[in-house]
């Protein structure tokens, strides 16, 4: 009596997993149809990205290639942007990944904010000013590290991993170099040491002030230019204005060959500055 029993409940266990395993093969059948690897950008055109607009529903900023650099710029605040940013960004976009289907509807896409007035949508234009891909980003899912995304034509609304968030910014700020001194590596007209050549060309600025207009009361305190090959330079130019406890800085900058006009006037900090003093004294 003890076995039967006991041949009964292997039976109804072996007959269990069977339905087990065939309800998750089912699963899995049916999520890898609602699965697909692509790019968001076709890779083969990575390399001809001339310009990407990110957009928000209250900002517009534009990457532009300008040959050796890339620019950006906003409420018409421009200056150089960091081009190892932007080139994650492409890397990003550009890669395949697995995207998940969550919507195929336009009620849908409207629930996952993933329409004009409420997304975060990029832009990708070629050299040949032809738009290679137009896309709209959703929420972004901190427990899953997954972002919604659907194309601008497209009525599918997907899911992939999110590696974008970050680069979904309008600030100029963000895009920025971050370095004072970043066009010449190897000035001609500086006598020194590699160190202090490093520290001097690791210096970073503060925010940005605003487009090409330094505070009324601000003085011109000094310029510094850096000379490269092929008659390129970097000039620096600083101001300074008096605050309550000591002095506030800014800066412009020009780069030649010209690339930027009316580059962004950005704010430096005390402890920057009088670093930089130290090394050119």
């Amino acid at each position: 009596m003890k076995n039967r029993k006991i041949n009964l409940f292997l039976s109804f266990t072996t007959v269990f997993s069977f339905f087990l395993f065939c309800f998750s093969f089912s699963a899995g059948k049916k999520n890898s149809v609602n699965s697909i690897k692509s790019a968001l950008v076709n890779p083969s055109y990575s390399e001809n990205i001339e310009k990407i607009i990110v957009q928000s529903p209250q900002e517009i900023l534009v990457l532009k290639s300008e040959g050796k650099w890339w620019s950006c710029e906003n409420r018409g605040i421009k200056t150089f942007a960091d081009k190892k940013t932007v080139s994650n960004f492409i890397k990003n976009l550009s890669k395949i990944r697995n995207m998940y289907k969550i919507s195929d509807s336009l009620d849908g896409r409207i629930g996952l904010g993933l329409t004009e007035g409420s997304a975060q949508i990029v832009t990708v234009v070629g050299s040949n000013g032809k738009i290679l891909s137009k896309l709209y980003f959703g929420a972004s899912d901190s427990l899953s590290s997954r972002i919604t995304v659907a194309a601008e034509k497209g009525k599918i609304c997907y899911e992939t991993e999110d590696d974008f968030s970050a680069y979904l910014k309008t600030d100029v700020n963000f895009w920025s170099i971050p370095e004072i001194f970043f066009a010449i590596k190897n000035p001609s007209n500086l006598k020194l040491s590699s160190a202090d050549l490093h520290t001097l060309l690791s210096l970073r600025h503060g925010k940005i002030y605003g487009a090409n207009a330094f505070p009324e009361n601000a003085v011109f305190e000094k310029s510094i230019t850096l000379f490269g090959q092929y008659d390129s330079l970097q000039r620096v130019d600083f101001y300074k204005r008096k605050a309550q406890e000591g002095f506030e800085y800014f800066y412009s900058q020009t780069v030649e060959p010209q690339v930027v006009k009316d580059n962004a006037v950005f704010e430096v900090s005390s402890w920057t500055y009088e670093r930089l003093q130290k090394i050119l004294k």
